[in-house]
């Protein structure tokens, strides 16, 4: 995949304004994720349970997305929230999947908090946006330029081995 693949109003608005507050106020993070080892521009993570209910239903969602666009035989290795306060950017690192799936889940910023592939495209962060892309492709979250909080949720996925 050369170009990530950007599908706007992923979930249901209900739904996506539940996510908001969810991880927001009730999901415990903690201080000290950073992008790539070495990096000391530090932010949020809340590791999530796949098993989980409410996980299990957006990995049921997001394996009805893949199916629609042809992503076949993929299994999930990791799944987690990055909060990002201003200043808390992240800097241009790998994932080592075949496949990362970014939602944006907090409001849409009108300064900052761009997705960006190196020498590629930069994405605006935008309420309710999924992103895929080529999870080896180096990538970084930047932080909003305005009072807000970005929160996107990711999906690490590999190929199944046979």
């Amino acid at each position: 995949m050369k170009d990530p693949i950007i599908i706007d109003n992923w979930l249901s608005k209900n739904l996506n304004n539940f996510l908001e507050k969810y991880f927001l106020y009730e999901v415990p993070h903690k201080w000290g994720q950073t992008s790539d080892v070495g990096d000391n521009n530090y932010f949020y993570i809340s590791e999530l349970n796949s098993e989980d209910p409410l996980n299990r239903y957006l990995l049921y969602e997001l394996s009805t997305t893949l199916a629609k666009l042809n992503f076949k035989n993929l299994v999930l290795r990791r799944m987690y929230t990055n909060i990002q306060h201003p200043g808390m950017d992240g800097i241009f690192h790998k994932d080592n999947v075949d496949l990362t799936v970014i939602y944006m889940v907090t409001k849409t910023l009108k300064k900052g908090g761009e997705f960006q592939i190196k020498n590629g495209k930069k994405c605006s962060f935008i309420k309710n946006r999924l992103i895929l892309f080529n999870g080896m492709d180096e990538h970084r979250g930047l932080a909003a330029k305005e009072d807000a909080v970005r929160i996107s949720l990711a999906f690490k996925l590999t190929k199944k081995e046979d």
